[in-house]
């Protein structure tokens, strides 16, 4: 998932120091930034996204596991058409345009990726550098 891969890029291309170290936390087996929820999370409390963001991808997080996970899924089931429409970013009803529950979720994702794409320039400017310490 798209949204995925820019929050791996924020968290190891952002603010960990460069090297392998960093790119353990979100890759390989048992890696502990491995999950999309986990990646979010950090993201968040590092200060690399905001709560509304940190809010939209969990709501997109919960959207994309139903059809993951749930051989059924539609848009058109209660719980997943309940979860596009709590979606913040996701484009509004307009005039006599109705944005359907697919519509609200694609819109939302794509609001998300356009803001973490240009995120990256930011946070790239505040990379942790190693540091010797007193001892």
């Amino acid at each position: 998932m798209q949204l995925s891969r820019r929050l791996d890029a924020a968290n190891t291309v952002g603010v960990f120091i460069e090297g392998d170290a960093a790119k353990r936390l979100v890759e390989g087996f048992n890696a502990p930034l491995g999950t999309f929820s986990t990646r979010n999370t950090a993201a968040f409390s590092l200060g690399l996204i905001s709560e509304r963001e940190f809010k939209e991808i969990e709501i997109l997080r919960r959207i994309r596991n139903r059809f993951a996970h749930h051989v059924h899924a539609s848009f058109e089931t209660q719980e997943t058409h309940d979860l596009c429409f709590n979606l913040k970013m996701a484009a509004q009803d307009y005039g006599d345009v109705t944005v359907n529950a697919r519509g609200r979720f694609t819109t939302a994702a794509t609001a998300l990726i356009l803001n973490l794409t240009n995120r990256l320039f930011y946070v790239a400017r505040k990379r942790l550098k190693s540091d010797a310490w007193p001892t």
